[in-house]
């Protein structure tokens, strides 16, 4: 018997080490897009894109559904300033958000905060030097979450 426990005990720390190192060396990396692929997927999917800011650090691409809604985009200079923009973002979308629900992803080069209430979704996601972020009325979270994913963030 206290071989059998020993074997046991044996194989599931061997079992339980591997998932565990598996785990962290296998951890899903995003590949950001470009503002210009921003753009142009954006109006071939029937979207308005304009370029609303240009500084020495950024690029925005506003894409817009009429009067529905709109999903900005940024395209950084450095990982650094973009990281510097989601983590102000989503504290100002954690205070927005009261009591509804909230989910948080990390990743060895994203950030992704969601928060949707009863009035609205609110997402901002940065991968490596980008940040794409939307505030919209709830009834189109799963239209715009759908579009999200097919961009990759």
């Amino acid at each position: 018997m206290r071989k059998f426990n020993r074997v046991f005990l044996s194989l599931a720390l061997l079992l339980l080490t591997t998932f565990s190192f598996g785990a962290c060396c296998f951890e899903i990396k995003k590949t950001a897009i470009t503002g210009a692929f921003f753009q142009t997927t954006m109006e071939e999917k029937g979207y308005s894109v304009t370029i609303d800011s240009e500084s020495d650090d950024y690029i925005c691409y506003i894409a817009s559904n009429g009067n529905q809604y709109s999903i900005e985009f940024y395209e950084f200079l450095t990982d650094y300033n973009a990281n510097k923009m989601y983590l102000y973002v989503e504290g100002e979308m954690e205070e927005d958000s009261g009591s509804g629900t909230t989910a948080t992803l990390s990743g060895t080069n994203y950030d992704k905060y969601e928060s949707t209430d009863s009035v609205a979704y609110r997402m901002v996601c940065r991968v490596d030097n980008t940040v794409m972020l939307v505030e919209v009325d709830k009834t189109y979270k799963n239209t715009v979450v759908d579009l999200i994913k097919s961009l990759g963030y």
